[in-house]
């Protein structure tokens, strides 16, 4: 399982490159002639600089930028529009914010991603990596201008951050120009933040229409079960942690449930998992010695796992009937113990010593998930997860670390 996981690692980048994702759409080229055909959807943290464009299906890929389209669109996911725009250069990272307001920018054709159009205004994003900006465009402008949103350390208190809200006087005068403003509407405009749905709320007040309900599910939910393999054992300085020591392995059922968000549900490559699951493991590990007084030394226990497992899962081959994933996380284990014993058997005596609790077992700890598995029809999905082996003690010169492995089908709720 490692190897294979190993391996995966290495192919995510040329799996997710090669695979690509055509949907009917259109170009818009220089001469503003509408190119029919298909353009590959792909999900980015960033605005694209260019687009990949096939008439057909099966034909040559063309490859449209900045400077030869004027704009594309994916019929019903997404529509981008080249304008020549002033681009802010003020941070927004509290560990990178400037002392003082940064009122820089860059003058630079871009496209910009249409959030909403209507009657009076149009909405659109730009996103690099330095941060997201929103723009908006009035029916009459040519271009569309930034709404501005600073984030600065106070000059006279440098540990203070003021956050500017600009863009909440940009859309005030606005508004002034198609309704009344109103007390109410002051008050919530105060309270908006620099967000798409906040600014999408108010341009559709704007342009006097209902926000447009996606068709694409962003939550879902699971359910299901799986089988555990476990295995722990001794390291250190102590006479369990013997090569010679016969570990036994812990063979359990596990439950699961969890939800998955999707950064992109028109496509559903990349998610964001948080996993909740709880499983029982017996432990059981001995070592025949040299000593006659201690000829054999044990240690057994059950433990009791709840786990919360925030992951990535990225779909390497992503189709409705089928889709390869792979997937990483962080685990925060919380566990209780029972029947903790430690015994030493005499063979001079004949003498069985037990001791319930001489090894203090941590009722916390943090481990590291891999998983690889595929979803079917997109309901079932099957996966096995490796768990690399992760400390429960916290001794100065030994250490008691669990390893563990399941295989797992998960029910997938919702469309």
């Amino acid at each position: 399982m490692k190897r294979f996981l190993l391996f995966l690692s290495f192919a995510v980048p040329f799996l997710a490159t090669a695979q690509s994702n055509f949907r009917k759409g259109y170009i818009l080229n220089n001469s503003n002639d509408t190119l029919k055909g298909y353009v590959n959807y792909k999900e980015r943290s960033a605005n694209p600089v260019s687009v990949q464009f096939r008439q057909q299906p099966e034909d040559k890929t063309q490859v449209f930028d900045v400077k030869n389209c004027a704009g594309y669109g994916i019929d019903g996911l997404e529509y981008l529009e080249r304008y020549t725009v002033n681009i802010s250069n003020g941070r927004v990272m509290v560990s990178d914010l400037s002392l003082g307001p940064d009122s820089t920018f860059r003058t630079e054709s871009v496209f910009l991603k249409l959030l909403t159009g209507g009657k009076n205004v149009a909405l659109y994003s730009y996103q690099d990596q330095l941060k997201t900006r929103y723009y908006i465009k009035e029916k009459e402008s040519a271009v569309p201008a930034e709404l501005i949103y600073q984030v600065y350390l106070d000059i006279e208190h440098p540990s203070s951050i003021i956050k500017e809200k600009k863009f909440a006087g940009q859309l005030m005068d606005i508004i002034k120009k198609y309704q009344e403003a109103t007390p109410a509407l002051y008050k919530r405009l105060r309270a908006l933040q620099y967000s798409e749905s906040d600014l999408l709320s108010v341009v559709n007040l704007i342009n006097d229409q209902h926000a447009e309900k996606s068709k694409y599910q962003k939550v879902r939910l699971f359910a299901g079960a799986g089988f555990n393999v476990s295995k722990v054992n001794y390291s250190g300085e102590k006479e369990l942690a013997s090569p010679n020591a016969k570990n036994k392995v812990s063979y359990s059922p596990l439950i699961s449930a969890g939800m998955d968000i999707f950064a992109n549900p028109a496509i559903g490559k990349l998610i964001y998992r948080v996993e909740l699951s709880a499983v029982k493991s017996k432990t059981d590990i001995s070592v025949n010695t040299e000593v006659p007084a201690s000829a054999v030394l044990g240690h057994s226990f059950e433990q009791y796992i709840f786990s919360v497992t925030p992951q990535l899962i990225y779909n390497l081959y992503n189709t409705k009937p089928l889709k390869i994933f792979v997937g990483a996380g962080f685990g925060a284990n919380f566990s209780s113990y029972s029947n903790n014993v430690s015994t030493r058997y005499n063979s001079l005596r004949q003498e069985l010593n037990v001791t319930e609790g001489e090894v203090s077992l941590e009722g916390f700890h943090m481990s590291f998930p891999f998983r690889a598995g595929a979803v079917v029809n997109k309901k079932v999905e099957i996966s096995a997860v490796y768990i690399p082996r992760s400390s429960l003690t916290n001794y100065a010169f030994f250490d008691i670390g669990i390893q563990r492995f399941t295989i797992g089908i998960n029910y997938l709720f919702g469309k």
